[in-house]
C-alpha cells in the first residue's frame, strides 16, 4: 500500500502567500470602492447644497426685492444743464416709472445717454427705495467750425460743427441759445480735417488757442467775432466793432497785447479801428475808420 505524499514546508508557504495576496487584491478593491462611492456621495451632497442654496437665494430675491412693488421706480430727478428734457432723457435711458429699481442695467442706460454727440459724461444712480438720480454733464463748445469759403451764413446751418478747445468738433442735435453768440472759424478743408492732415489740424488748434488767450484777457474789445483760416500763414480774424485784424501765426499774447494798447489809444482818441495787420512787429499798419453814429 503507497504511502499519501505529505506536502512541502515550502509548498505551504507558497500557497499561504498566494492566499495572503489575493485577501490583500480583494480587500484593495474593497477600500477603492468605498473611496470613489465617498468621493461621489460628497460631491453630490456638496451640489445639492449649492444648488438650494442658489435656488433659495433667488426666490428670497425674487420675492422680496425683484417683484416687491416697494422697489417700484417712482420718482426719477434729472439734471441736464438745459440740454435735454426729461422726456427726451428717459427716451435715451430707456427709463420709466413703475419699472423694478434692481432690474434695470445702469450702465446701458448710460450709454444710451452718452451716445448723444453733445454729452460729455452722464451719471445713473439708485436711492432706494423708489428713486433714480440722473446727471448729464454737457460739452463745452468754444467756436462754430464752419466748412465754407465764408462765414456770411448764420450759425448752426448745414455745415457748421460745434468745436471743443481740444480740437473734437461734433454736428449737434439740440441747438441752445447760447451757442449762437460763439466765434465762427472758417476757411478749413473738411476732408483733409477728416484724414487728420497735419496742417490742418494745427490750423484748427492755433485758432483755437488764439479764441482762449483771447478769452482770458476778460477784454471786450478783444472778443473775436469769427477766424478765417483760408490763407494759412495768417488768421484773419473780424472783431466785436467788425474790423478786421490779421494775426501772425505766432508769439499770440505779444500780439493781444500789441492789440489792447492799440484799442485803449481808440478809446483815449475816440477813434474807430478799420483794419489792423498785427503780423507786422514794428509799425503796426492800422487803418482807421468813421465812428458809428
Amino acid at each position: 500500500m503507497r504511502k499519501s505524499r505529505v506536502p512541502s514546508a515550502a509548498f505551504r508557504n507558497r500557497k499561504a502567500v498566494l492566499l495572503d495576496v489575493r485577501a490583500r487584491r480583494n480587500t484593495t478593491r474593497k477600500r477603492c470602492r468605498a473611496r470613489i462611492f465617498n468621493v461621489i456621495w460628497k460631491t453630490g451632497a456638496v451640489t445639492a447644497l449649492i444648488a438650494g442654496t442658489w435656488f433659495g437665494a433667488h426666490r428670497l430675491l425674487t420675492k422680496f426685492f425683484y417683484t416687491n412693488p416697494n422697489y417700484n421706480i417712482c420718482h426719477i430727478t434729472t439734471q441736464s444743464e438745459g440740454i435735454l428734457t426729461k422726456k427726451e432723457i428717459l427716451t435715451a435711458t430707456g427709463l420709466r416709472a413703475g419699472m423694478n429699481i434692481f432690474t434695470i442695467d445702469l450702465e446701458r442706460a448710460r450709454k444710451g445717454l452718452l451716445a448723444i454727440s453733445q454729452i460729455q459724461n452722464a451719471s445713473i444712480e439708485r436711492i432706494l427705495p423708489d428713486t433714480i438720480r440722473i446727471h448729464v454733464q454737457q460739452k463745452k463748445p468754444v467756436a462754430w467750425l464752419i466748412f465754407g469759403k465764408n462765414s456770411k451764413a448764420s450759425a448752426p446751418f448745414e455745415n457748421s460743427f460745434l468745436v471743443e478747445q481740444q480740437g473734437t468738433f461734433y454736428k449737434p442735435l439740440y441747438s441752445l441759445s447760447r451757442y449762437y453768440s460763439l466765434p465762427v472759424i472758417y476757411g478749413i478743408d473738411p476732408h483733409l480735417l477728416a484724414v487728420s492732415d497735419p496742417l490742418a489740424t494745427e490750423d484748427l488748434h492755433q485758432a483755437l488757442e488764439l479764441l482762449r488767450l483771447a478769452a482770458q484777457r476778460q477784454d471786450p474789445s478783444l472778443l473775436l467775432q469769427s477766424l478765417d483760416l483760408s490763407n494759412g500763414y495768417c488768421i484773419k480774424a473780424q472783431g466785436p466793432s467788425k474790423e478786421v485784424i490779421t494775426f501772425s501765426t505766432e508769439n499770440f499774447d505779444e500780439q493781444l497785447d500789441r492789440l489792447q494798447e492799440l484799442t485803449r489809444f481808440c478809446k483815449r482818441t475816440g477813434k474807430q479801428i478799420e483794419s489792423v495787420n498785427l503780423f507786422v512787429h514794428r509799425n503796426t499798419p492800422v487803418r482807421f475808420g468813421a465812428l458809428p453814429e
